[in-house]
C-alpha cells in the first residue's frame, strides 16, 4: 500500500479548485449562482476543506432531471480525474440490497419474518438461535455483537481487516467471531447495529434460494432493475474503471491506498460495487417497492427507535434508515464512504474515495450541504 501524505492531497485539490474557479468566472458573476453551479462549488469546497482525494454527487430531482458531478482525483498516483462513471465500494448501503433479497424470499412464502434463525439454519447460533428472528436480524434488534469490533487474535477484528485487507474470510468464520463475542443484549430488546446480522441474512438467502448470495442479488435485483454497473464481487479488485480508495489507517492524517481489498470481510453486509447512476436506480426501487409485494414493502418501513441522542427522529426499518422524510442508508469501508437517500421525492447518491478516522465523514458533509442548497432553491 502506498502512503499518500495529506499535503499532497491538499495541493492537488487546491489546483483543481483554482482552475475550476478561474474557468467559471466572468465579468457578470451570477448572484445567486444557478443551482448546478452552487452544488459544484460546494463539492469543491468540501474536498479542499477536508483534504479528500475526490467526491461525487448525483441528484435526481422530483421532475426527473438529474445533476451528476465529480471533483478531485480517482487516482492520486496518476492524477486521473474522478468522474461519476467510476466504480466504487458502497459499504453498508449493501444492507438495503440484502434486505430486499430476504423480503423477496419472504413474499414467496419460504419463511416468516418472525421465524427463528434456528428454524432456517439449524445450529448456526448455539443457544440463542431459537430466540433470534429474521425480523430482528433485519432491524438490528437481534442482540448480536458486531464482529467488526469483537476481540480477535489478541486485538480486534477490524484491526485484522486493516492489517491484511486481501485476506479471504468465510461467512461462517465471521459468524463464529460473533458467537464467541456473546450477546450484547437480549434478542428483541433494543437496537444495536451489527454487521453480523447481515452476514447471517446472506446465509439465509443462500440456504433458501439454493444460489450463491452474489448470484442471487445479480439475477433478482441488479439485472431486474437494469443496474449494469453493479455487482456483488468475489474478487479483491474491480471489473472496470474505478476510484482508488484511500484510508487513514493510523489516525495520523496520512492516507493509504486500500482500493484492493477482500469483499469477504463484509460480504452481504457491505461488499457491493456500483456507480452513482446505478445507485439512483436502486434508490427509486427502494422507495417505490418495485420488487416487493405491498405487504413486504409495508413491513420494510416498520421502524424501531435507533436511540440516537442527537437525532431522536432516527429509526431503522428492515434494512433502511428512516428519519422524518429521509429514507435510505449510508456506508463505509476502508477507502470509501457513501450516502444514498430519498427525501421528498428527490434522490441523493454521494460518495468519496477516502475514509478519515479523525475527520468528519466527507460524504455525509456533502449530503447535508446538498440538502441545504436544494432547500434554499426551493428544490427539496
Amino acid at each position: 500500500m502506498q502512503k499518500t501524505p495529506k499535503f499532497k492531497i491538499f495541493y492537488l485539490i487546491g489546483i483543481v479548485l483554482f482552475l475550476f474557479s478561474f474557468g467559471c468566472s466572468d465579468d457578470n458573476d451570477l448572484e445567486p449562482y444557478p443551482l448546478p453551479l452552487a452544488l459544484q462549488r460546494m463539492v469543491h469546497e468540501v474536498i479542499v476543506q477536508y483534504q479528500a482525494p475526490g467526491a461525487a454527487l448525483t441528484v435526481r430531482f422530483a421532475d426527473g432531471s438529474t445533476f451528476s458531478y465529480a471533483a478531485g482525483m480517482a487516482d492520486l498516483g496518476t492524477q486521473t480525474p474522478l468522474t461519476p462513471q467510476h466504480l466504487f465500494r458502497i459499504g453498508s448501503v449493501t444492507k438495503t440490497i440484502t434486505a430486499c433479497g430476504v423480503l423477496m424470499l419472504y413474499q414467496q412464502g419460504f419463511f416468516g419474518l418472525d421465524d427463528s434463525v434456528e428454524s432456517i439454519l439449524p445450529g448456526l447460533i448455539p443457544v440463542y438461535g431459537s430466540q433470534i428472528t429474521v425480523r430482528m436480524l433485519l432491524n438490528h434488534t437481534s442482540g448480536l455483537e458486531d464482529y467488526v469490533g469483537c476481540p480477535y487474535e489478541g486485538d480486534y477484528f477490524f484491526t485484522a481487516i486493516v492489517d491484511d485487507p486481501i485476506r479471504a474470510w468465510t461467512p461462517l468464520e465471521l459468524v463464529q467471531v460473533t458467537v464467541d463475542c456473546g450477546l450484547a443484549d437480549t434478542p428483541g430488546q433494543s437496537f444495536l447495529y451489527s454487521n453480523a446480522n447481515y452476514i447471517i441474512l446472506g446465509l439465509i438467502i443462500e440456504a433458501v434460494s439454493g444460489q450463491a448470495y452474489e448470484d442471487f442479488v445479480q439475477d433478482n435485483i441488479f439485472d431486474a432493475l437494469g443496474m449494469q454497473d453493479t455487482l456483488s464481487p468475489v474478487q479483491t479488485g474491480f471489473p472496470g474503471d474505478f476510484a482508488r480508495g484511500y484510508f487513514e489507517k493510523d489516525s495520523d492524517g496520512l492516507l493509504y491506498d486500500y482500493s484492493i481489498q477482500s469483499p469477504s470481510a463484509v460480504w452481504a453486509a457491505g461488499n457491493v460495487i456500483s456507480t452513482p447512476a446505478d445507485l439512483l436506480l436502486w434508490a427509486e426501487a427502494l422507495s417505490s417497492g418495485a420488487l416487493l409485494t405491498q405487504d413486504a414493502f409495508d413491513q420494510r418501513f416498520v421502524p424501531v427507535d435507533m436511540e440516537v441522542e442527537d437525532h431522536p427522529e432516527a429509526t431503522y426499518g428492515l434494512g433502511v434508515l428512516i428519519a422524518g422524510p429521509e429514507e435510505g442508508h449510508n456506508g463505509s469501508v476502508p477507502g470509501y464512504q457513501t450516502q444514498l437517500f430519498a427525501v421528498n421525492g428527490v434522490y441523493f447518491a454521494v460518495y468519496t474515495n477516502c475514509y478519515y478516522q479523525t475527520k468528519d465523514n466527507v460524504s455525509q458533509v456533502i449530503y447535508d450541504k446538498a440538502k441545504e442548497i436544494l432547500q434554499a432553491y426551493d428544490a427539496l
